[in-house]
């Protein structure tokens, strides 16, 4: 592939071959943001066992708890349109679709529970298109141990049209690179079975690769498989920069305790260019972190975002979030933070943001300074602004997973 062609998937360029429609990032915003109030969205579970999920203000502060028929885990919104959906944990048999609003409750809501088809559930990620006609959730075709994305009309009441094969099992979180058409697709290489409930079929045989996919006709363009000794990292979580990096964390299921990688980025731009054979030969670099600091983690991270030019993960497990700064790969700033789980930038990425390629500088359009939002199974949603600690709201909810920016 040429280099002018790999950077017009940079911009969102590329002709579509089906008009299945373009992927947005988890968050997509529009041009004219109508719903200006809702800024973060997580799942989360009262005290008294109950699941729901729970839309934010630009301080953290609560608008809304949305009922969830099961315990939520990732979601996807779209402002531009004023709608959003939480995804079930997996194995999930629904996604919920509901309304963002403005700071004025509205008379109607039109919070919908959409149920997988027979022979899949979700694997709780999805992303909406740009134009937010399209959903894309990550979902396991169980009896063929094949991972698929399922694509559903919106305005159609989230009707399922299609499917896309993302070449792997166990796809689970899926974003757009705003200003493009590309999905990027984790996935984690565990096989599960709903008549198995969690348990994890093939660690011996696991096979985690990350794809990027051209949304509107679902052609892959590029894919990357980890090395033979790293073949048991699960990958499973994605942020994007402004400089069209992808960054992901993954989840260690084997038992060497040595192993110093369970993170790291992608370059697009190489990923695509060397894509030839059903493999990519370039582009995805592991990140090198302190001895130390793997053991904390116990090679476990649960989120990570990017802001600035830091990208910031967290570890339930070890009760650590930690940054690492875009540009020279070395840690910057560690902080204790018990239970720790979501982490969001406070600062919004769109489709108008500049993506640059890799190499250039981060634009400043969006991301201004390196702050960030921490969420956490205690209750706590805590700001970090440029490695220093703010003060945490507490709330009387054990936050799930993942935090999301609007």
């Amino acid at each position: 592939m040429q280099r002018r062609d790999a950077l017009k998937l940079l911009t969102g360029v590329v002709a579509s071959a089906a008009p299945i429609g373009a992927s947005s990032g988890v968050f997509a915003r529009s041009a004219k943001n109508v719903y200006s109030t809702v800024r973060y969205v997580s799942a989360a579970r009262t005290l008294a066992g109950i699941d729901c999920g729970v839309l934010l203000d630009e301080q953290a502060r609560i608008i809304r708890k949305i009922t969830v028929p099961a315990r939520a885990h990732g979601a996807a919104g779209h402002d531009g349109i004023g709608k959003g959906c939480l995804f079930a944990r997996r194995p999930g048999g629904y996604m919920i679709a509901f309304d963002l609003e403005s700071s004025q409750a509205t008379e109607q809501r039109s919070d919908r529970v959409v149920e997988a088809i027979a022979g899949r559930h979700f694997y709780g990620h999805g992303a909406y298109s740009s134009s937010g006609d399209y959903l894309y959730a990550t979902e396991n075709d169980y009896e063929r141990a094949r991972g698929v994305l399922g694509v559903y009309e919106v305005e159609a009441g989230y009707r399922r049209v299609a499917e896309i094969d993302v070449l792997g099992i166990g796809p689970h979180d899926v974003i757009r690179v705003p200003g493009t058409d590309l999905l990027v697709v984790a996935n984690g290489g565990i096989r599960t079975h709903p008549e198995h409930g969690r348990d994890k079929l093939n660690i011996d045989s696991m096979q985690p690769s990350i794809v990027l996919i051209e949304g509107a006709s679902g052609r892959i363009v590029a894919r990357h498989e980890l090395d033979d000794d790293l073949h048991q990292l699960s990958l499973r979580h994605l942020a994007c920069s402004d400089t069209a990096q992808i960054w992901f964390a993954g989840q260690y299921e084997g038992d060497d305790a040595s192993i110093k990688a369970v993170a790291g980025s992608l370059s697009i731009e190489h990923s695509v260019r060397s894509y030839k054979g059903g493999l990519s030969s370039r582009g995805l670099q592991l990140l090198d972190l302190p001895e130390l600091l793997q053991l904390r983690t116990q090679h476990y991270l649960t989120s990570v975002a990017v802001a600035g030019t830091q990208v910031i993960f967290s570890s339930a497990k070890g009760g650590v979030v930690f940054s690492v700064d875009m540009r020279t790969r070395e840690l910057t700033n560690s902080v204790s933070i018990l239970d720790c789980s979501g982490v969001a930038s406070q600062h919004a990425t769109n489709d108008s943001s500049k993506i640059t390629v890799e190499g250039g500088e981060p634009s400043t359009s969006d991301f201004r300074v390196n702050d960030f939002l921490v969420s956490s199974g205690t209750g706590q949603i805590t700001p970090i602004s440029n490695a220093e600690l703010g003060s945490s709201n507490l709330y009387k909810l054990q936050w799930d997973n993942h935090l999301y920016r609007l």
